[in-house]
């Protein structure tokens, strides 16, 4: 007794496509003699007539669609991403900002190293004998240091995020 041959819809399209080798050309062809195979056969022809007269009446694109399609697409790849880390570090130097100024009213000129609480047994593992008693910390002027340190990133950061992807989609949008 023969063995039932296996034909799937990929072998029938190739079958009608032409492009089967010999061997399996026949055995397409012998199973096709059979009912089912033969309804399938007919089915995926008329399916492949159907399908190759619509491609026939498709209409090329018009001139220079691709070139204007790529243009686009090239332009928007052209405008940076704002990410979520950059807004967050903006965020937090301008706000780092803002509390200084604030905060900044409220602090005494300077601070004399006596004056801070350090533990004294953290004082006697340092060996802090050489140091003078009294050094003289301008805490306004490390502060307002650092307040400029911060509006300055918070600036570049802007321009960055903010600005520089405004300007460049308004100068694409202003070349369409």
């Amino acid at each position: 007794m023969k063995k039932p041959i296996k034909i799937s819809d990929e072998l029938l399209f190739d079958y009608i496509d032409g492009s089967l080798n010999h061997a399996d050309r026949l055995m397409v062809e012998e199973a096709c003699k059979k009912s089912p195979w033969k309804e399938r056969l007919q089915e995926l022809t008329a399916l492949d007539t159907s399908l190759l007269s619509i491609h026939d009446n498709w209409a090329e694109p018009a001139e220079g669609f691709n070139t204007s399609i790529m243009k686009n697409i090239s332009a928007y790849e052209a405008t940076p991403k704002t990410s979520r880390r950059n807004i967050i570090l903006l965020s937090a130097l301008i706000l780092t900002c803002i509390i200084g100024c604030i905060s900044l009213s409220s602090l005494p000129a300077s601070y004399y190293m006596n004056q801070l609480l350090i533990p004294q047994e953290a004082l006697n593992n340092l060996n802090i004998n050489e140091l003078p008693k009294s050094i003289a910390i301008n805490l306004q002027l490390v502060i307002e240091g650092s307040l400029f340190v911060c509006a300055l990133l918070a600036l570049i950061l802007f321009d960055r995020i903010i600005l520089k992807p405004f300007f460049s989609k308004r100068k694409v949008s202003s070349s369409h």
